[in-house]
């Protein structure tokens, strides 16, 4: 293996391994904050806006080099809420975004219709945080450790494979 590939490939290692373990840190706290919001204290909101947005995510193709571009739907559901006698508007539908597409994300915006009153789920040590969905949806936040798991041992193998080779 030539020196430059190695020195790249033990670079490759730590960025995968930072980056892998960043993933999974943010996966547990999301793991914690999805468990811990089952068991919060809920309180009748009022739905004040709900509407289909977009927004275009670019990236790359690997053999063209050329941009690809991906239009996503998601709903945007704003609501107003008061805990103790304090008001509160939020505008996150759960902690895990589930809703994505445009069928489900209109079918969610036709469930929250302007005005409705719903049921908002807060955080008593922080009642600025809310969501309206207790439940993850079809996305399980479990199924996003794999991509960490699978950084963090890549990255571990770029190491190991430096080490290997330097001696």
């Amino acid at each position: 293996m030539s020196k430059k590939l190695s020195k790249n490939g033990f670079v490759i290692g730590v960025v995968l391994l930072v980056f892998g373990s960043y993933w999974t840190y943010n996966t547990y706290q999301r793991t914690v904050l999805v468990k811990a919001s089952q068991d919060w204290p809920s309180v009748t909101g009022k739905v004040m806006s709900a509407e289909v947005k977009t927004r275009t995510k670019t990236g790359r193709k690997r053999k063209r080099r050329a941009r690809s571009r991906r239009t996503v739907s998601y709903p945007a559901i704003k609501n107003s809420y008061e805990v103790n006698g304090q008001s509160y508007t939020n505008d996150r539908l759960s902690i895990v975004g589930a809703h994505s597409g445009k069928e489900a994300a209109q079918a969610c915006v036709e469930r929250y219709a302007v005005g409705t009153e719903v049921q908002v789920y807060y955080d008593p040590d922080k009642p600025t945080q809310a969501i309206l969905e207790r439940d993850t949806g079809s996305a399980k936040v479990s199924d996003y450790f794999f991509p960490g798991g699978v950084m963090i041992f890549a990255g571990v193998a770029f190491i190991a494979m430096k080490i290997i080779v330097k001696k």
